[in-house]
């Protein structure tokens, strides 16, 4: 994108600033005793010139007798109003005074942006943050004038007013995000919104009709106000949880599905898998297709241990199903805003897990994009009848791929971040290898590899303070893969330089803590660190995000959300309530996204060494989201540090001037490749061998050093700008701006456009006073800043190697037993202890797991693994039933009957997290 590029699309978004409003239908009267007909009160404005005064002061259009108020009015107004993507406000209310006769009262009604912000000492100095316009230039110039008769007490709008229709200064919004105060809500109009709850319609459903009959929006705090006192008691009508899910996404036209079925049919004795789908046609919000596919792939990359036919097979058995029943296996769904934002941002795709939603225990599956500004977006989600291989496989390679249904969003999806479940990594990379996400990359969670499955772990194995030194400096080498180690020598060097560190500290802390540490190096982090090292991601866009923090963040924001899904919760329930934990979360960053655009930048507390660096940061606040601001400013500011070496006309080394290492950890020195290429007769792309731009289309230090230029909007890519979110492929009115964006998009620029000729930065030129050799010497080895040296005699090393090879002779089987020779209670053996089957498991895991181990470590080829299968899969059966059979309500299957799994949790007191900023959060 270059800077005449970047005006033409301010120029197609300017033209947004500026329209007319179409219509405003008000049932009126022509005479006072007449009947009301709809009129469009937008033909009145501004149709008093030319007309004298006693026709203006004649010819009326009357309101219904039961508007007495003005404040009546003017909501019935403001309803109207929020339709057409603004809200109104009463700028003045005054009668005129006469000697011989009363006057009637005039009321102005304007555009709520058509008032200034307040006096204040920020908005004189241009440095006020508000939304509202500053000059008189910027008001909204919409204006209605009402008047109320002194005779009669009814209210009239003249057919020949003054006023005006036309709106600037301010962008059309969609009804759903003009704001509403609850003072615009009638009582009887929340009255029917309360019975709508107590039915149990969805609340999504409930805010459409809402808008549909009133034009106005209820925002999520006046929603949570209103069913705090009736969401316990809402109940659904319908047979099955299964049946009620289908039917309310069926019913919803904002909603795409993909499910998983397994019908028996007792006719034919066969059991059968069958898809159904829901999808949206692209102008309608309808449902135009719903399809049943009786055939499932069983063509995979990876062999199943188990099929979606031997698991429902099993389960049909345990719940005893016959006749034409159904059993809803899988259920993946995806809103119209979700698939919006999954298109905009499809670069990094962050899956993960979460329990505790419903009350059949079933996993919630849950996929997560980034916004440049750091936001996090959930597009998808799915309940899920296991953690089994072949569920993320029906995830990755039918549910989402049918939901997306763009082969450029898939295309579009670069970095895959996920933990390290094996079944769901299996899937994943099988997707990418058949193409289905053809240009994915797969990358475990380095927060779960090293704090879960290292920092977490040590903590019992600590004993004295060079412990803590020791685990904090383990953490940072660990981390240190994942961000710093760019290629395949360094990769080579850092392995080396942190065994010998180990071996260096082994000495000085605890035994265990070493063994367990050298054991977490050699068994876990090593052999995945193709899956983790930097230098893998190094060339992919998104390729900086390391671990699934912002997929953890999401979960954690729906377990806080008090009006989020309940464990207790029939999945029908549970649905609606993660669709509207969303649904409010994407209202909420259009709102801050349309916000954004008008709010004023301004710079904050600064000294004259700092206005400059503030006032770039102003200049590019005005077009880029903030996080791209200060990575932008922050690479520029770096760029002072170092210095180039220039080989060819448009080739140049770049390194840092004086490089330093702090800690532990061993550092290098990095050299990168600067050269521009001609991109056409006025324009260039400069290209770093860093791929900074690449993963986060925002040029990096090494180009701000080698070519002088303050940082400019249009050095980023079309994503970080604050237009793109809040009006790419928002609607018809928007579509050129997203045109115009796609033809960016496609051109997948590595660099920044500038124009030619380009001017070096002649403060970083190193070419006449440092030679050659410092520049190329890193591009052909290592060179490292602070090496672990190996001080050890050739005694020394000779008794290390003898006992690593005692170590390996004996393996690190008992590195993790205690000292004490402590045994496990067996309840069984002691024959005074009495059974009680209903007694309440508090940690079922923790009672199976050394029975688990023991098992585990007794499989070592394929026939153990065969029947540690097939028993695992008689026990899954066999647990079904009795949780079916042992049921205190019977429930009788009916013929051609949709059900569930069985509901396990019913506890409806449960410990929920705090929500952030709560009382007893503080």
């Amino acid at each position: 994108m270059n800077e005449e590029y970047l005006n033409h699309l301010d120029q197609t978004v300017q033209t947004l600033l500026k329209w007319d409003t179409s219509t405003i239908m008000l049932s009126l009267s022509t005479e006072v005793t007449s009947v009301a007909v709809p009129i469009d009160i937008i033909g009145t404005l501004g149709a008093e010139l030319g007309v004298t005064m006693r026709i203006k002061k004649a010819i009326r259009y009357w309101f219904p007798p039961s508007l007495l108020d003005q404040e009546q009015v003017v909501k019935l107004i403001n309803r109207s109003c929020i339709e057409q993507g603004f809200k109104v406000s009463v700028f003045s209310s005054s009668t005129s005074k006469l000697l011989h006769r009363p006057c009637d009262k005039r009321v102005v009604i304007g555009c709520s942006r058509g008032v200034t912000a307040a006096p204040s000492k920020r908005v004189s100095d241009g440095t006020s943050r508000t939304d509202r316009p500053i000059t008189n230039e910027e008001k909204c110039n919409f204006s209605i004038s009402i008047y109320q008769c002194t005779h009669s007490q009814r209210w009239y709008i003249r057919k020949f007013g003054n006023g005006c229709h036309h709106h600037n200064g301010h962008y059309k919004l969609l009804s759903t995000q003009v704001k509403a105060r609850s003072s615009d809500v009638e009582t009887d109009e929340l009255e029917r919104v309360m019975n709508q709850l107590k039915s149990n319609i969805p609340t999504n459903a409930i805010q459409t009709l809402l808008i549909q009959q009133t034009g106005i929006n209820i925002s999520a705090a006046q929603l949570r106000k209103l069913r705090k006192n009736c969401r316990s008691c809402i109940v659904m009508e319908g047979d099955s949880p299964a049946q009620r899910l289908i039917s309310s996404l069926d019913e919803n036209p904002d909603i795409e599905y993909v499910a998983y079925i397994a019908q028996v049919s007792t006719a034919r004795d066969l059991l059968t898998i069958k898809k159904t789908r829901k999808k949206m046609d692209k102008n309608s919000a309808e449902v135009v297709e719903n399809t049943e596919v009786d055939q499932f792939s069983q063509e995979t990359t990876v062999p199943l241990k188990e099929t979606p036919q031997s698991y429902a097979a099993s389960i049909v058995k345990a719940l005893s199903l016959d006749g034409n029943q159904q059993l809803l296996l899988g259920c993946c769904w995806m809103s119209r805003d979700q698939k919006r934002y999954f298109k905009m941002y499809p670069t990094v795709l962050g899956f993960d897990v979460t329990h505790g939603t419903n009350a059949e225990k079933r996993p919630l599956g849950r996929g997560v994009v980034i916004t440049p500004d750091r936001k996090i977006v959930t597009v998808f989600n799915a309940f899920l009848p296991s953690e089994a291989s072949w569920v993320f496989g029906w995830v990755f390679k039918t549910a989402v791929p049918l939901l997306v249904s763009n082969k450029t969003t898939l295309r579009g999806i670069f970095n895959i971040p996920t933990d390290q479940d094996e079944q769901c990594v299996g899937q994943v990379n099988a997707a990418i290898k058949e193409r289905v996400i053809p240009n994915g990359n797969h990358r475990i969670c380095c927060w779960h590899k090293v704090d879960r499955g290292y920092i977490t772990k040590v903590r019992r194995l600590k004993r004295h303070g060079k412990d803590f030194i020791f685990v904090e400096n383990c953490r940072d080498w660990f981390y240190s893969f994942t961000t710093d180690i760019d290629t395949e020598m360094k990769e080579e060097a850092h392995i080396k330089y942190f065994a010998l560190w180990l071996q260096q500290e082994k000495s000085n802390v605890s035994k265990s803590l070493f063994r367990f540490t050298a054991t977490f190096w050699e068994k876990s982090f090593k052999n995945n660190l193709y899956r983790m090292c930097f230098r893998h991601y190094k060339k992919i866009p998104g390729g900086d995000e390391r671990s699934t923090s912002f997929t953890e963040s999401a979960n954690s924001s729906l377990k806080r959300d008090i009006m989020g899904p309940k464990p207790h919760q029939a999945i029908d329930s549970s649905q609606m309530a993660i669709t509207d934990h969303e649904q409010r979360r994407i209202d909420q960053l259009q709102k801050d996204a349309m916000t954004k655009l008008t709010r004023k930048q301004y710079i904050r507390y600064y000294t004259d060494d700092t206005f400059e660096l503030e006032d770039l940061k102003t200049s590019l606040s005005d077009h880029l989201v903030e996080r791209a601001v200060d990575i932008t400013v922050s690479q520029w500011e770096q760029s002072k540090k170092y210095v180039f070496y220039r080989i060819m006309n448009n080739k140049y080394l770049v390194q840092k001037r004086l490089p330093i290492a702090d800690g532990a950890v061993t550092m290098y020195v990095n050299t990168s490749l600067v050269e521009v290429t001609k991109f056409d007769e006025d324009q260039s792309v400069v290209v770093c061998s860093c791929y900074h731009y690449v993963r986060k289309s925002i040029p990096c230090r090494h180009i701000y050093c080698v070519v002088d230029e303050l940082p400019r909007p249009h050095h980023c890519g079309v994503r970080a700008l604050k237009k793109y979110e809040a009006f790419y492929n928002k609607n018809a009115s928007t579509q050129e701006f997203t045109n115009q964006c796609n033809e960016l998009l496609v051109k997948k620029l590595r660099g920044p456009l500038l124009s030619v000729p380009l001017t070096t930065n002649a403060n970083n030129d190193g070419t006449n006073s440092i030679p050659l050799k410092q520049f190329t010497t890193p591009l052909k080895q290592c060179v490292p800043i602070n090496p672990v040296e190996d001080v050890k005699t050739d005694l020394e090393k000779e008794m290390d190697e003898e006992a690593e090879a005692e170590m390996n002779e004996f393996g690190f089987l008992n590195m993790f037993q205690e000292d004490d020779d402590g045994g496990y209670d067996d309840a069984g053996d002691d024959a005074s202890f009495e059974f009680d089957p209903n007694e309440a498991v508090s940690n079922a895991y923790t009672a199976i797991q050394p029975a688990f181990s023991e098992c585990a470590r007794l499989v070592t080829n394929q026939g153990g693994l065969a029947i540690a299968n097939q028993h695992f899969s008689a026990m899954r059966e066999e647990l079904y039933r009795y949780t079916n059979n042992s049921s205190t309500k019977k429930i009788e299957r009916k013929h051609n009957e949709f059900v569930s799994l069985p509901a396990i949790e019913k506890k409806k007191k449960y410990k929920r997290l705090a929500p952030y900023g709560s009382p007893s959060n503080r």
